[in-house]
């Protein structure tokens, strides 16, 4: 990657290759120095814990962090396109020995806050912790065999989340310090992975953690040191069931092989979903009647949007 190579050396490849189309010349090799160690990570718009599934959408905050021995190449604006590559940006960070390079990137990922999509933010993060990145020990085949193990949503983040749904805390986009009296009282939110319960009134014993909140719509986008997370209240009947069936992305609906009345059985193909080059098939979770359609063929649908509906009880 160029960035490593030009915090390495100090030179601009970019400027360089231009230069000899001009017709000028490089350095030679043995004129070249290298100073210290140089790590990037790349920031994508994509879950980890769904296997690496793309995220599509609106860009509700994006902040990097700046200071000595770090860069930061971004060129993503107002929105993630479905349409191309879900890179968002690369972090590179300049150390003296490659654990300062190492501690620095660290750093940088877990003040960067991107809200808006999923990203492998997280994931950096947790690789940069892990004994074999820490021991050299990586290969082609180490994140094939890695246990991730559950999303990481810290308390804040997610209390957070719960007092701007309840209307406590300003919709921002914006970072928010402040504290509550402890409370053993929950609310019951859905998260990226289903439900979670959030404290109500609690920020102890982190009195002065600072979260990133945005909302959009119905759901709050929430980011804290590194972790992230999406967020939205239950349905009317504080549940959401295996009756409906969400797009688990931002993406193009390329298929709708159900009608109102199908029967389905649990497994069956109920929409295909296609973003950044992949496809996605969303299959019922249970055994059911059609009885809604959220979306027709050619539609643009919004991570969580409701594209069927079932009655599971509806088969006999």
């Amino acid at each position: 990657e160029h960035p490593v190579t030009e915090m390495r050396t100090g030179l601009d490849l970019v400027r360089m290759q231009i230069e000899v189309a001009q017709g000028g010349s490089v350095p030679k090799q043995e004129h070249v120095s290298f100073n210290g160690h140089a790590i990037e990570a790349r920031l994508n718009a994509e879950d980890p814990w769904r296997g690496f599934l793309p995220s599509a959408g609106r860009v509700l905050m994006c902040k990097y962090p700046s200071g000595e021995g770090m860069r930061v190449d971004s060129g993503v604006g107002s929105r993630v396109s479905s349409r191309y590559d879900s890179l968002i940006g690369k972090l590179i960070a300049h150390g003296a020995t490659r654990e300062q390079a190492r501690e620095k990137l660290k750093s940088m990922l877990k003040q960067t806050v991107v809200l808006g999509v999923l990203t492998n933010q997280p994931f950096l993060i947790q690789l940069l912790e892990s004994e074999f990145f820490q021991s050299g020990e990586t290969f082609t085949h180490t994140i094939d065999g890695l246990d991730l193990g559950e999303r990481p949503l810290p308390e804040p983040l997610v209390s957070a989340a719960a007092d701007v749904l309840r209307g406590y805390l300003p919709k921002g986009p914006a970072v928010w310090r402040h504290a509550h009296q402890r409370s053993t009282a929950t609310i019951t939110l859905i998260g990226p992975d289903g439900r979670v319960e959030a404290p109500v009134g609690t920020r102890n014993p982190h009195p002065t953690d600072a979260v990133a909140v945005a909302r959009d719509r119905e759901r709050v986008w929430a980011s804290f040191e590194g972790a992230l997370g999406v967020f939205h209240l239950p349905d009317a009947a504080g549940v959401e069931e295996a009756s409906e069936s969400r797009a688990p992305m931002t993406g193009k609906v390329v298929s709708l092989p159900v009608r109102v009345g199908d029967k389905v059985r649990e497994g069956d193909t109920l929409a295909v979903l296609e973003a950044m080059k992949m496809e996605y098939r969303l299959e019922a979770q249970a055994p059911g009647v059609v009885k809604d359609i959220g979306a027709r063929e050619g539609d643009l649908v919004d991570l969580g949007q409701v594209l069927v509906r079932l009655d599971l009880g509806g088969t006999e």
